[in-house]
């Protein structure tokens, strides 16, 4: 009984394989139709992973385009700065210039009143020694001897002449001197003025 029992057991099982195997060749082929549906959907996420890593690439490599450009932008936005603040330090030192030339041509026009007044009074000067020693020039040696109370008196009036004498030749130098400094100021002052 064992036996039978085992004999329609093999029979059953062997027969529900007959019956069933279509389906599981149906189940192994579906197995194999699903398998190669994921694989292409795979390849497919595959490719669209990488179409993904490339534009993420693209903008990586354009943020870093961009970043360089920006700062090249900053750069040159100093570099524009940095000459900006160069040329009002021109400027300011141009004014700076400016002011000392307008101080040197009013120093210089009053350097040139001063001598003109110093050769004024040093004509005027030199007029009255010139006329002192014109009226001397006029007496005889003998009437200024007379005119005198004692030889010494007269020594001393020649003496006085010759000290005149040179004081005009001193004085006729600082004029000439003065001359010379006032026409050098005067081209100073047209050279400013220029």
């Amino acid at each position: 009984m064992k036996r039978k029992l085992f004999i329609i057991l093999i029979i059953f099982i062997w027969g529900s394989t007959l019956v069933f195997s279509p389906f599981l060749v149906k189940i192994s082929q579906a197995d194999d139709s699903d398998i190669d549906v994921l694989n292409l959907q795979i390849k497919e996420q595959r490719k669209q992973l990488e179409t993904l890593q490339k534009k993420q690439k693209q903008y990586l490599d354009s943020i870093k385009r961009i970043s360089q450009e920006k700062d090249s932008l900053k750069t040159q936005i100093e570099l524009l700065g940095e000459r900006v603040g160069k040329t009002e330090l021109e400027i300011e030192e141009v004014k700076l210039q400016i002011n000392e030339t307008n101080l040197e041509i009013s120093k210089i026009t009053i350097e040139i009143q001063q001598t003109n007044e110093r050769i004024e009074k040093e004509k005027g000067h030199i007029a009255s020694l010139l006329r002192l020693v014109y009226k001397q020039d006029q007496s005889s040696t003998l009437e200024i001897l007379m005119l005198n109370d004692s030889l010494n008196d007269f020594l001393n009036q020649a003496k006085y002449l010759e000290n005149t004498n040179k004081e005009i030749a001193k004085s006729l130098e600082s004029l000439k001197n003065d001359k010379v400094k006032m026409e050098d100021n005067k081209k100073q002052l047209d050279d400013k003025n220029l």
